[in-house]
């Protein structure tokens, strides 16, 4: 790891720390809780913890290029892009459940070269660096070896605002006799399938901020991230979703996905938006 990397990993590590007190100290507490355009919800946390990231990139990293779920500054002409999730799980997190994490990579050039997701209930630090490899708390972690979804285990996300239905892949994972975990964290089960505890996970997501780490810390880990369909994409952008997997079953996924996912053409402006995330 060069000195840049090293210090741009500290930078996001100290960023993590700081932003998981906040949470750890505001998890069972009273919320203000505001639910936005897209029908999910937001906290003052997720702003407070927001606001800190953008304070912070902007001192240390004036040129750099933010996108944060909760609110980012103008875009800049610049090649690198802080993408963050403040706290990716806020709908667990708003009924004081602890199982939400801290999300954030650094994008330079459309590659994700610096990941951290913070875990500050359980005190797990994961990381990656683009061509360093991934840790967890400084030890080097690695994705399962499952080659076949016969007891395999898969975190999944879905939600009817999504671009696409990968819904029905539930029941196919199932039916091919692999265990489907619904978890409430994106970037939580990006970065247990880099950890090996997850063999794959998915989600129909049109924006990053839950994956852009997690591309890079399971990539770094041995594992594959592409979109749904398979295809190679850049997280400093909209997106079509993701697959995160230990590389062996990554194929069968997309095969699966593309069989049996198709576009929401609308859905009702009363009904439950987010089934998980």
């Amino acid at each position: 790891m060069n000195k840049t990397q090293s210090k741009q990993l500290g930078f996001a590590v100290e960023l993590a720390r700081e932003a998981g007190e906040i949470m750890k100290n505001s998890v069972r507490k009273e919320l203000k809780i505001e639910v936005k355009e897209d029908k999910t919800i937001v906290t003052d946390v997720d702003k407070r913890i927001n606001s800190m990231v953008i304070e912070a990139i902007q001192k240390e990293y004036p040129k750099h290029n933010i996108l944060a779920e909760e609110y980012s500054p103008r875009s800049k002409n610049s090649e690198y892009t802080w993408v963050c999730d403040p706290v990716d799980g806020t709908m667990v997190f708003s009924k004081g459940i602890p199982m939400s994490v801290f999300s954030i990579a650094l994008v330079e050039n459309s590659i994700s070269s610096i990941g951290v997701i913070y875990d500050p209930f359980h005190d797990k630090m994961f990381t990656g660096v683009y061509d360093n490899g991934a840790r967890l708390n400084n030890d080097k972690i690695s994705v399962s070896t499952e080659y076949s979804l016969q007891g395999a285990v898969i975190g999944m996300a879905a939600w009817k605002s999504a671009q696409r239905d990968i819904r029905r892949s539930y029941s196919a994972f199932i039916d091919r006799g692999a265990s489907v975990l619904m978890l409430g964290s994106i970037a939580q089960m990006g970065a247990l399938v880099a950890s090996g505890e997850l063999s794959a996970s998915l989600h129909p997501a049109r924006m990053p901020y839950d994956t852009a780490a997690a591309k890079v810390i399971v990539t770094e880990a041995g594992g594959r991230v592409t979109s749904l369909s398979g295809t190679s994409q850049s997280y400093d952008g909209p997106i079509e979703g993701a697959i995160l997997s230990n590389r062996l079953l990554h194929d069968k996924l997309v095969e699966i996905v593309r069989t049996v996912s198709e576009p929401y053409q609308s859905y009702s402006d009363d009904s439950t938006d987010e089934l998980t995330s």
